[in-house]
């Protein structure tokens, strides 16, 4: 919608906005519409730059942003990414499914990872249709805690050899994939993009993508090193 009121097309952005809320939404697009053109007025006046995130009501949008980019991080995405077929060989999920197959420890691991990621693809349409319908807030509150919780299943399930062990471990790793691909995944990003005033987009942008890539090197380079100092091989 803001991208079409800036364009001067106003029913075809009522339209859209209608389609997003399901319902009728005047209100909303002419709050939408005052602040598109303030937004205009005071680009136009102000210069765009590194010194636009020096002001108070950016620098707090932007301090959101960074911690949003390091919970990203720190919630464990690219520990899990990396080391997906080690987690599943400490839980017996690699072994189950060799003996149950009769494959390599090499091919069953590999065959475990495909099927805990195999999900996240549907699960991208589902992220965009939830979007715009739900909002970025709620679907933090509802998706975050259930990463959690998959993490806490993953924990209890490593170090047994169990079957039950086994699944739970790799349905973990399944749902917290699509969890964060659901929260956690693009809404800082999202977030960044669409809380900032065209002159400071661009910084902002800047800025909380490099938080994210060193919350990235971060985890990348302390996970082993924790792994290590607990005994796992």
């Amino acid at each position: 919608p803001r991208y079409l009121l800036r364009k001067g097309r106003r029913e075809r952005a009522l339209a859209a906005l209608g389609t997003l809320r399901g319902g009728p939404c005047e209100a909303e697009l002419t709050a939408l519409e005052q602040a598109t053109a303030k937004e205009t007025k005071g680009a136009a006046r102000r210069e765009a730059g590194w010194r636009t995130l020096l002001e108070p009501k950016i620098l707090r949008r932007l301090g959101v942003c960074v911690v949003l980019q390091f919970f990203q991080q720190f919630a464990g995405i690219n520990a899990i990414v990396y080391f997906t077929p080690h987690i599943l060989k400490s839980s017996g999920t690699v072994a189950t499914l060799g003996s149950s197959l009769r494959l390599s420890a090499d091919s069953a691991a590999l065959l475990a990872t495909a099927v805990t990621y195999f999900p996240k693809i549907p699960a991208m349409f589902l992220t965009m249709a939830l979007m715009d319908t739900w909002g970025r807030a709620k679907m933090l509150r509802v998706f975050s805690p259930a990463m959690g919780l998959c993490l806490a299943a993953l924990g209890l399930s490593l170090g047994s050899s169990s079957g039950v062990a086994a699944t739970v471990a790799l349905v973990a790793i399944a749902l917290y994939g699509i969890f964060f691909n659901l929260s956690l995944g693009p809404v800082p990003n999202i977030y960044t993009a669409e809380s900032f005033p065209a002159r400071a987009r661009s910084a902002a942008m800047t800025v909380s993508l490099c938080a994210q890539f060193l919350a990235h090197a971060m985890v990348s380079f302390w996970f082993p090193v924790l792994m290590a100092s607990r005994g796992a091989p």
